[in-house]
């Protein structure tokens, strides 16, 4: 693999039409490694005919010069809502197109061929009911959408296109009846309208509410130009200006404590010790930013903790820039010794499937066992820290740790 600011790719050679590929990932960190699986299908390509563009069946005026005719075409799937969706090849002015009601459903993502009549209804250019839709191929990457102001929506040229606008204010959103979840936006060019979509996404805009952008994509029905969400990160906050805030701090051992930001945390900030402080002559001897989770640090104290304590962070950058002047968090820590029953922690709990389990000893068992005491699963503990992607379903389990006869529960 290669990188290229701080992404890793690969390429994987061509496969042939039908295989089934599976591909894992290793990511090492000094002691702590990830690892991530994946497969895809390679599609059979069923279609023999003549591939008409998008671009060409938009046309350069109102109307498609291919209205009436049967055509084939070609593009990547940039929205579905149910059995509709669009289509995009590039990311040239007309080269989207809305398809009507398909007894195929493909995702976002699928490289697909669709056959049908084109249509104008009332102006928008369509396949309504195609004759085929052949899948090709699936998750590939979806075309950047075209970043316009929201005065220019109202543009034939955008029409089925993956669009963005910037730096907005709601200037409309009561949500009457009669709205259809339309709501407004402006960022300084004029209004356009933001439709919430039942089988996409539906975002509760408030008046006078700043949004950092909006993606979408440009529709035209009822006489009127609007921009369909699809999916929740279609509507992102304004402008990041804060600093990172303190969370959670989760007790380790006597002296090891793993602090949460709510955001991922610049290094070096997170690495300078005098940006921390615990009350009660608690000393810092060190502080570790985690290799994979970018918004926890591991501070590790000269002598062990016993009490109740405030540690406060100061001056701690974000990955913009950002500081936090101050954030306070408080903990306690009673050193209760049971015979040498492990001192574990384990977190999230409940999860959904990522598990991080602190103060292990190296070279031990960890079981998961269901309720009818069948063991799901199985592993050693390579050392304090482990980290755990389980696919379960969900319900409680048991977690035996070194043969302990006390597992915790997690609910999953």
């Amino acid at each position: 693999m290669s990188s290229l600011d701080d992404i890793w790719s690969a390429n994987i050679p061509e496969q042939v039409a039908g295989a089934d590929v599976k591909y894992k990932i290793i990511a090492n960190a000094g002691s702590y490694v990830n690892t991530f699986y994946g497969n895809y299908n390679v599609m059979l390509n069923p279609f023999e005919g003549t591939i008409t563009s998008i671009q060409a069946i938009q046309g350069t005026v109102d109307d498609s010069p291919f209205a009436g005719q049967t055509v084939s075409t070609t593009g990547i799937v940039t929205a579905t809502f149910g059995n509709d969706f669009f289509i995009q090849n590039g990311n040239e002015v007309r080269s989207g197109i809305y398809i009507y009601s398909s007894a195929v459903f493909p995702t976002l993502g699928d490289s697909v061929i669709v056959t049908g009549e084109v249509s104008e209804y009332y102006s928008l250019t369509e396949f309504a009911f195609p004759d085929d839709v052949f899948i090709l191929t699936s998750n590939n990457p979806i075309p950047e959408p075209i970043t316009i102001n929201t005065g220019d929506l109202a543009n034939e040229d955008y029409e089925g296109m993956l669009v963005q606008v910037n730096d907005l204010t709601v200037t409309y959103a009561t949500f009457n009846f009669d709205d259809y979840g339309a709501w407004k936006v402006d960022d300084g060019t004029g209004e356009c309208i933001i439709h919430n979509t039942e089988e996409g996404f539906e975002y509760p805009a408030e008046l006078a509410e700043q949004i950092g952008s909006i993606t979408g994509v440009c529709t035209f029905n009822y006489d009127e130009w609007k921009i369909d969400l699809r999916i929740e990160d279609d509507v992102q906050a304004g402008a990041d200006m804060t600093g990172p805030v303190l969370t959670e701090i989760a007790l380790i051992d006597e002296t090891t404590i793993a602090i949460y930001f709510n955001e991922d945390v610049e290094i070096a900030s997170a690495e300078t010790i005098s940006n921390y402080a615990i009350d009660n002559d608690a000393l810092i001897i060190d502080a570790v930013r985690h290799p994979f989770q970018n918004s926890r640090v591991t501070l590790y104290v000269q002598s062990a903790l016993n009490g109740n304590y405030t540690l406060t962070a100061t001056n701690i950058n974000d990955l913009l820039g950002n500081t936090t002047t101050e954030s306070v968090g408080y903990f306690q820590y009673i050193g209760i010794h049971e015979g040498d029953k492990p001192k574990l922690n384990v977190y999230p709990n409940p999860t959904i499937g990522q598990l991080f389990l602190t103060g292990l000893q190296e070279n031990k068992s960890i079981e998961i066992v269901n309720t009818l005491g069948e063991v799901v699963f199985k592993t050693q503990t390579i050392n304090k820290e482990h980290h755990l992607n389980l696919s379960l379903q969900s319900g409680l389990y048991f977690i035996h740790y070194n043969n302990s006869s006390s597992p915790l529960i997690i609910a999953h």
